[in-house]
């Protein structure tokens, strides 16, 4: 078995990498149609019916409509951030169809596996870990399903992608100006499309600033860089009197994790909680968590295992898929687990440009699934947003583990393994 293995990465190792992606492309479109023809997600009934079919995909569209002029007024009780409704409101004044805004979709869909498999092979050089994270990427159904909703998820993906191949060439350490602008542009964007990319935002500026001191082009770029976002900041304030990119983490709160605990606290239902602390604000809702550590922990523990677990609920009327996406999400938990001791040697052991790169990849994976636990009933709609980062931390990190940097910091890649 072993010999049969090192054949085999010996083979793809020899292809042309060029060949290879197009193998792997013509496997992702084949994997593609067959789940959504087998489970009639091409329907042409179901394409337009399951595009606006949730209350977010709603919310999405209302603002949308708005910014394209279709409505005259709109008073949302949510401020949610524009980008997204933005790219959808563009592509539907285009062209009205939901079978067009799905086949964009698509193409981000597609478009995200090609780059976050080539940032593999550009950190890695090895065609074997191309074909890993293009694999993993293909066969997540959740990201499929997504495809057919308007619903931000597939938007992120993509820039997450976008963000791993520059990240994948970028000199961290001493990073260049155009680096420095595009990685904080990329984040900038992520963050008016879903607000919990703040935190991951805050964190790159800090570091790159740290390590631009006196170099002014570079701190000036990345001033201009977060011109999306002092632009959402801006519209919130003058249409809603909101400061900020959006309230939306401030109702997820109250909504879901405070309810959950008000809920168990005052054994009452979910929905008289919810009725019981709608008027509750940011202050009011830490100061009540923080009341009972040990119900809002358990709450959160909770949440976190059943986002890290779970399926989305579309799912759950085909059986076999639902079954297939639970049991896949537990042995990415699996993997993230047995990973986790090498995760840690490279943060204190390792000091290369590709360690560092891996440290921030890390933390911001950490970051976005950590901060999921604040809802729940979501399936792994909320952690789905770091599948490219964490495939990319597990394609990297074995062969950062085991080819140890040269003098310059840089990783050396050692001949293939002989069979023998």
């Amino acid at each position: 078995m072993k010999i049969r293995l090192a054949h085999l990465a010996n083979r793809i190792e020899e292809l042309d990498p060029r060949a290879l992606v197009l193998t792997l492309n013509a496997l992702a479109l084949i994997v593609f149609f067959f789940v959504a023809l087998r489970y009639d997600y091409l329907h042409a009934d179901n394409i337009g019916r399951l595009m606006f079919s949730t209350p977010d995909t709603w919310k999405y569209r209302a603002i949308a409509d708005w910014l394209s002029g279709k409505t005259s007024t709109f008073s949302p009780s949510l401020v949610l951030p524009f980008l997204y409704p933005l790219f959808l409101g563009s592509v539907w004044q285009i062209t009205g169809s939901p079978y067009v805004f799905w086949a964009v979709q698509f193409c981000l869909w597609i478009a995200a596996i090609n780059l976050t498999a080539t940032a593999a092979y550009r950190f890695t050089k090895r065609n074997m870990m191309m074909a890993i994270a293009f694999c993993i990427m293909m066969m997540n159904l959740s990201a499929i399903v997504l495809t057919f909703y308007a619903l931000p998820e597939i938007v992120v993906i993509f820039l997450w992608s976008v963000f791993l191949y520059l990240l994948s060439g970028t000199n961290l350490r001493d990073p260049e100006p155009r680096y420095a602008f595009w990685l904080t542009f990329l984040l900038s964007l992520l963050a008016i499309t879903k607000p919990v990319f703040q935190l991951h935002l805050a964190l790159l500026v800090t570091y790159v600033f740290y390590r631009s001191i006196r170099r002014y082009k570079t701190i000036l770029l990345v001033v201009l860089a977060l011109s999306p976002v002092a632009l959402q900041i801006g519209v919130n304030a003058n249409l809603y009197g909101v400061v900020g990119i959006s309230n939306l983490s401030e109702a997820t709160a109250k909504w879901y994790i405070l309810s959950q605990v008000y809920a168990a606290r005052n054994t009452i239902s979910l929905q008289d909680a919810r009725n019981a602390v709608k008027d509750y604000d940011s202050m009011r809702i830490a100061g009540y968590l923080i009341q009972d550590p040990a119900s809002s922990l358990s709450a959160y523990l909770r949440n976190l295992g059943e986002n890290l677990t779970g399926a989305l609920d579309s799912l759950e009327f085909y059986p076999k898929p639902y079954v297939f996406t639970r049991w896949t999400n537990i042995g990415y938990l699996v993997v993230q687990i047995i990973f986790l001791p090498v995760i840690v040697y490279i943060f204190f052991a390792k000091k290369s440009l590709r360690a560092l790169a891996i440290k921030l990849m890390y933390l911001f994976s950490s970051l976005t699934v950590f901060t999921s636990a604040i809802s729940f009933n979501e399936g792994d709609r909320l952690v789905l947003s770091a599948l490219p980062l964490w495939i990319s931390i597990y394609v990297w990190a074995p062969v950062l583990f085991l080819n140890p940097p040269n003098a310059n910091g840089t990783v050396t890649f050692k001949l293939r393994p002989s069979i023998n």
